[in-house]
């Protein structure tokens, strides 16, 4: 697609710059998404654990778990259904809605979390260590001002 974007008559730096963007969170998700592997879990179910480790000892609905995931995922349910199935995660009714399923990250999954999560911060370390800090400071800002444009045409097209 890079081939595509750079020979198009009516290329613009504003579009070259989103498509390196782009490769280049593919790369890292892919980077990060082989650091879960070897754990046996996707990021997605370590970013499950995440939100359950933040709330721990008390637990999230599936509704508060989708919420707090960085990327959306199709089928929370079964990436909890998975974590239980390891032992990483239990789940209870509650008290107060019985339709409501309550997910607790188990002293396994909070092993297995801690492990991956030191994993994950040694890679963002190394990674951050190609940049001077205020190059980090601007990329932060435009990474920042790209998910608050995000927001605001979400915002817009629901209203719409």
């Amino acid at each position: 697609m890079g081939q595509f974007i750079k020979n198009s008559e009516s290329t613009k730096v504003e579009r070259e710059t989103i498509h390196n963007l782009l490769e280049a969170a593919c790369s890292i998700r892919h980077d990060l998404d082989s650091i879960s592997s070897d754990f046996g879990i996707s990021r997605s179910q370590l970013g499950v654990l995440y939100i359950l480790k933040e709330a721990h000892p008390e637990g999230r609905s599936r509704g508060e778990i989708i919420d707090g995931l960085v990327d959306t995922c199709p089928d929370v349910t079964r990436l909890i259904d998975r974590l239980e199935d390891e032992g990483y995660v239990t789940r209870y009714r509650c008290e107060k809605d019985a339709r409501v399923s309550i997910a607790k990250i188990t002293d396994k999954g909070i092993a297995i979390f801690d492990k991956a999560r030191e994993a994950y911060i040694g890679y963002l370390e190394r990674m951050g260590q190609l940049f001077t800090e205020e190059e980090c400071d601007i990329m932060s800002d435009f990474c920042k001002k790209i998910s608050k444009e995000m927001t605001r045409s979400k915002a817009l097209e629901k209203s719409a």
